[in-house]
């Protein structure tokens, strides 16, 4: 996998570029000559059915799976990249601050108590400093390991499911702290089944069905007047009439 080398022009449009990436795993095609752009500063929503590829495809973005064709070109080195998965990957006997510290010492960066306490504050987790995250609901956690990513000020930004166990008014809040953040500069890549919530986070949108793109673009400009619910459910409708 290649990625932009330090000192890439920070004014370069393109945040990721991924060129013709294929993959099997176990003789399966789970990636087939898939081709995205994300925008810098951007925020670009993979989506598909279960089983399209998309979080394999956020594996090899992260250089956790190596492509068997074409490459991947960032304009971060992965340090300067952080990634939320569907699970969160926080030590359960440790407390927030704890797995804050531990993963920013990970990639060489102090914790910052002041921003670790706005963030906390901004997703509403002030009770439960001192408690292990492993007491933690589901919704909690998942905004905790929000908070761990964020800490890292990340360039590119990889969440997988952000939104998913959180209600609705944490899905309010997380929308509007993620907006900032874009708003701000940080490339946002995500994933999602949540359709609703894709079209008020993303500029941009990429369907996949069986490892192949088949749809990208605005959603509020390029799908004729239709809800990306809608436009989802015909584009893989007639993309699965293709294949019988």
């Amino acid at each position: 996998m290649e990625t932009e080398k330090p000192g890439f022009d920070k004014n370069h449009p393109t945040a990721i570029h991924i060129i013709h990436v294929s993959k099997k795993i176990a003789k399966k095609q789970v990636l087939d000559d898939v081709a995205i752009v994300a925008p810098r500063g951007k925020t670009l929503a993979i989506c598909g059915p279960n089983g399209a590829g998309k979080t394999t495809l956020i594996r090899i973005l992260l250089g956790l799976l190596k492509p068997d064709t074409g490459s991947v070109r960032m304009a971060a080195a992965l340090k300067n990249c952080a990634f939320q998965f569907h699970s969160p990957c926080l030590f359960p006997d440790l407390t927030l601050q704890q797995n804050c510290r531990f993963f920013l010492f990970s990639k060489n960066k102090p914790l910052k108590d002041r921003d670790l306490a706005e963030l906390i504050e901004e997703f509403g987790l002030e009770c439960t400093c001192s408690a292990r995250v492993g007491t933690y609901s589901r919704g909690m956690l998942q905004k905790a390991d929000l908070i761990r990513a964020l800490l890292e000020e990340p360039e590119i930004l990889f969440l997988d499911e952000p939104t998913s166990h959180l209600d609705p008014l944490g899905k309010v809040s997380v929308r509007k702290i993620l907006k900032r953040r874009v708003e701000s500069g940080m490339t946002l890549l995500m994933t999602s089944h949540l359709l609703g919530e894709v079209e008020k986070l993303a500029h941009n949108v990429c369907i996949l069905k069986d490892g192949k793109v088949i749809w990208g673009g605005d959603p509020r400009r390029d799908l004729q007047g239709r809800d990306l619910e809608s436009g989802f459910i015909e584009l893989v409708t007639a993309s699965q009439e293709r294949s019988q």
